[in-house]
């Protein structure tokens, strides 16, 4: 099993987009993919599971219809958003994962099954999913002490030979969950992806990114190799040259596939839980379609 860690310590830059992306592009290529969703706002979760209903107005009368049936309390509030969210929607999610270190059948789900749709590409996809219990797990991976940043490396063993490839999608702050997923990416051919946009910020944690990587390398000598994904790029001609400074920069350690941003698309396939790539032929739909391809040809061969 391939292992590929989505990773930038900048938020706001397609993690999750190319997460479910490339899970959807990587099944359709008829391989069985492990996704495991490491940000406790479990967008990916949300998104291949299609969690929550669409945002419309229909949805908020039916949550202020729901509040009125309660005592009007924080607590009921919290109840609702929490349905509603489907922040308590498993029994068990990838933060029981982390903490027994092993992959069990309760905590593991095939989405085809789980959304019944016709398209049976989703039958190739499972996900550990995430829900807001993740959000404690660091902490509670620092109280266990010993092997803390082995866990999910640990929990992945397991099942190795039952899948083609792993997806690790996380949160943009670097703790004890990112340093799991550095070392799940353990083996010869495992690879880090670092989406960025092209904007000061978001390279400024391109640059912190690549450091920690590199930090936690000369401690902890790993297989892993690192690609920078270059996306919401505006045909212009500053953001066009931000692209050739940081490919020249950065030369092979880049994907030549970049991906342009296009507001519409994408803000649609968010609102309604879809897959870019299972929707659209949008251009940005193409480039993810691309990504995928360059994925295929330079990673798995």
């Amino acid at each position: 099993m391939k292992t590929i860690g989505i990773i930038n310590e900048k938020g706001g830059v397609s993690k999750t987009t190319t997460t479910v992306n490339l899970a959807y592009g990587l099944a359709k290529k008829g391989l069985k993919v492990l996704v495991c969703d490491l940000d406790p706002q479990g967008n990916t979760t949300g998104t291949l599971l299609k969690l929550n209903d669409e945002i419309d107005l229909k949805t908020i009368d039916k949550i202020n219809n729901a509040f009125k049936d309660t005592d009007g309390g924080i607590e009921a509030a919290t109840n609702i958003i929490d349905e509603y969210t489907g922040a308590s929607v498993f029994e068990k999610d990838i933060s029981h994962v982390l903490l027994d270190h092993t992959v069990t059948k309760e905590t593991v789900i095939n989405v085809g099954d789980y959304i019944n749709v016709t398209d049976e590409i989703f039958r190739n996809i499972f996900i550990l999913p995430s829900t807001f219990n993740l959000s404690e797990v660091d902490l509670k991976l620092k109280q266990q002490g010993r092997f803390v940043e082995q866990k999910l490396k640990m929990a992945l063993d397991h099942v190795r030979s039952e899948y083609d490839v792993a997806l690790i999608d996380n949160s943009p702050y670097t703790n004890a969950l990112t340093y799991n997923t550095l070392n799940a990416c353990c083996n010869e051919g495992d690879l880090i992806i670092i989406p960025a946009k092209v904007d000061s910020y978001s390279i400024v944690g391109l640059s912190k990114t690549v450091h920690m990587m590199l930090d936690w390398l000369s401690v902890m000598p790993l297989g892993f190799d690192f690609k920078i994904l270059l996306t919401m790029v505006n045909r212009n001609k500053i953001e066009r040259s931000v692209v050739e400074m940081v490919k020249n920069l950065y030369k092979e350690r880049c994907f030549s596939t970049t991906i342009r941003h296009q507001a519409k698309p994408i803000t649609e396939a968010s609102l309604n839980k879809d897959v870019l790539l299972a929707v659209s032929n949008s251009p940005v739909a193409q480039d993810y379609q691309m990504l995928v391809d360059e994925v295929i040809e330079k990673e798995f061969r």
